[in-house]
Order: structure tokens, then sequence, then C-alpha cells
């Protein structure tokens, strides 16, 4: 090879070099514009939800509670880096203008503990305890009274008191009769495994204003109390239900209204229910406790109308307008109750068990069937929460409730 042979192949390698250098930076160039722009498009997201979570500022009548709302800003915060790829703490960062430092702090000091699952995120036990406040104000049980244990095994045996002692008079210098003991029999508790579950609006989640976080977490909870007030009522003790009260409680304590109701019958069906429950309880004024009646907003508004002979309100719907209850039980009112049912119970003889743990999780694109209607989060562009807590519950005293059925014309 001769020296112009060479010089030749330096010259081709020179330009070679020249066009990949050329070619690199080109690439190099394209690539950092491409990643400027999906760092504005991350910045104008995030100032978004900055503007979204700030906009409450100026509105004097919003008050968050910080610490109520960490669970629903945690699932939210999860959410929207999931749904659009951002870092969560950029997520959270973008919330500090309406939370403060502690607050985020919080959150963020949490987030080591959940753990990832397939298409969603397990919540810390720390924040999921946060529902329990909001399943409470719902409840028909849990805020009244009702004996809430932890059942750190799933299942409790508990001694219940069947019958009570028995002694006799005797005469002078008579041998006396033996005494009969207190019956005892048992309650098993263990638990049912309960789902809860809502959808929310991706974009809801993405862009909504602070208060998105107090409509996440109460509508988790109300929905969750009212599936579990329904089964401690009514439920049938199947292997997937609670047994609740109305097969819990003595068949005996049960009767129907009395029929072509007048206000004197509808009186006398009212005290009959108390006299069954007082009679159950032994007559012991110390275990007639925490009374209430249960009963639907029609079979209330029925009550209320009810006027005597001389067309003067009945003394239970006198006392039901100035007391919120009659003979010495208060009324609770849920929709929960059928119209044709009225209980009287003791409520702290009754008793619910509660698991360990209660489990939240957030899953993204979920399927899921809403009454026999298929609801694709994919197409319609919606995030599932998911609520997982186990339960049972039962009666210390069978005979501590009554029911008056059938009632119909009050």
């Amino acid at each position: 090879m001769d020296g112009k042979e060479i010089e030749t192949i330096e010259v081709n390698k020179k330009v070679l070099t020249d066009i990949v250098d050329e070619s690199v930076s080109k690439k190099l160039a394209e690539n950092a514009v491409k990643q400027d722009e999906e760092i504005l498009k991350l910045n104008n997201k995030l100032d978004l939800i900055a503007k979204n979570q700030s906009s409450m500022l100026d509105m004097p009548n919003v008050k968050v509670n910080e610490k109520d709302h960490a669970l629903a800003t945690y699932l939210r915060a999860f959410a929207v880096s999931q749904l659009d790829n951002i870092p969560i703490d950029k997520v959270l960062e973008s919330f500090k203008p309406k939370y403060s430092d502690s607050s985020i702090a919080k959150i963020e000091k949490t987030m080591t503990t959940g753990v990832n699952v397939s298409g969603g995120l397990l919540v810390p036990e720390v924040l999921t305890s946060e529902l329990i406040p909001y399943l409470y104000p719902n409840s028909i049980f849990r805020p009244n009274g009702a004996k809430v244990l932890t059942l750190p095994r799933g299942n409790a045996k508990i001694r219940k008191q069947t019958g009570k002692t028995t002694g006799y008079w005797v005469d002078e210098n008579t041998a006396p009769t033996a005494l009969t003991g207190i019956t005892l029999g048992y309650l098993y508790l263990n638990v049912h495994k309960y789902c809860g579950i809502a959808d929310f609006s991706n974009d809801l989640l993405r862009y909504g204003d602070i208060s998105v976080d107090s409509l996440l977490i109460e509508d988790l909870g109300l929905s969750t109390a009212e599936t579990e007030d329904t089964a401690f009522l009514s439920g049938n003790g199947t292997i997937h239900s609670p047994k609740g009260i109305k097969n819990l409680m003595d068949a005996g304590n049960q009767f129907a209204m009395t029929a072509t109701p007048t206000s004197a019958k509808i009186k006398a069906d009212l005290l009959k229910a108390k006299l069954l429950v007082k009679k159950g309880l032994k007559g012991n004024v110390n275990l007639l406790t925490n009374l209430y009646w249960l009963g639907s907003a029609t079979l209330e508004n029925s009550l209320l109308s009810r006027v005597n002979t001389q067309d003067f309100p009945m003394d239970f719907a006198q006392q039901l307008m100035t007391t919120g209850g009659f003979y010495g039980a208060k009324f609770i009112c849920s929709e929960i109750v059928p119209d044709d049912e009225l209980y009287l119970i003791s409520m702290d003889k009754f008793i619910i068990g509660d698991g360990l743990q209660m489990n939240t999780e957030l899953i993204k694109d979920a399927v899921i069937d809403v009454n026999g209607t298929v609801k694709s989060g994919v197409s319609q562009d919606f995030s599932v929460i998911r609520l997982i807590k186990e339960t049972d519950c039962g009666l210390r005293y069978d005979k501590a409730v009554s029911l008056i059925t059938g009632i119909s014309g009050w």
C-alpha cells in the first residue's frame, strides 16, 4: 500500500468520524429536547395539581382535618403517581401548598411500610386505622354502647349467662332446699371477611381539590358501616356473613303487631316489647341499660303522627318529638331496618369482635361488577379502592332484644 492509498484511508476515516460525531450530537440534542419536554409536561401536571390543591386556601368556610385525611391523601398521591408515572415524592411535594410539612412528613414516613401488590398498593395499617372514626358516626351499633372486642386469633369463646341463681324461704329448723346456680352457656365469635369497593374517577383523584380526600374516605366509611350494620341486624350467619340480632335473639321475644292497629293498641305493643326485654334481663334494673329502638324513617313518621281520642299526640309521640325516644329508650332511625319491623335492644349486651388488621388497597385499571353490569377502569378511566376487614357479632343475653314484626297501618 503506497502513501497515496494511506492518505485516502485517513481522509475517509476522518469523514466517517465526523459523520458519527455529528449524528451522536444530533441524537443527544434530540434526547435533551425530549427530556426537556417531558420535564415541562411533568411540571405542568404538578402545577395543575398544586393549583387545585391551593385553590381552597381562599375559601374560609372549608376546613380540612389533616390527621383524619392522611389515608386518603396517601391513596391519592399513590393514584396520581401510578396514573401519570410521576414519582410519588413529587406528587406529595405538590400537595404542600395546602398541607403542613409535618402532615406530608407523616405520610412520607409511612410510605416505606406500604407493600406493592399486583395492580395496586397495600396501605400501611397505621393509615388504614384512620377509617375507624368514619365507621363509628355512620354505624347503628358501634357508637351506641355495643361492646367491641379485638380477636387476635380471629375467634373467641365468651361465657354468657342463660339462667340466674334461685333461693327459697324456709321454716325455722327446716333444711333449706338446694340453690340453683347460675346457668352458663358460651358465645362463640369467628370473624367473617368483609370486602368493600369504591370506584373513583381518575381525573377526580388527579385534579380534585383537597376536599376530595374527605369525600374519598367518608364514602368508603359510609358504605362499610351500612353493609356491616345490615349484617349485624339481619345477617343469616352463613360462612360468609355474621349472624345478626334477628337470628341471634330468643324467638319468644318476637311477636306480630296487634291487628287493626289503633293508637292504644300501638302503645300496648310498644310496652310489651319493653316488658319482654325487661323480663329477659331478669327484671334487673342494672342490666336494663343502653336501650334503643331501631326503626325506619317511615315508621318514625307514623309514630310521630299518632294522636289519642282527644286528638292530642300520644305520649310516645310527644316523647319522640322532644327527647328523640320514648319509654326510656332512644330511637335510631335507619333505612337498613324494614318498614314493617321495630327492634328494642339493650345495646351493651351486643358484642362485636374485630380482627386485628383492616387492609386497604388501591387498584388502577380494575374491572368490577356493579349489580350485574361490568365496568372497566381502562375504558371508563377510574381506579378502585378496596377495603378488607374481618368481624363477627353476638349477644351476651339472647333476650336482650325484642322485635315487633308485620307492622302495617301504624
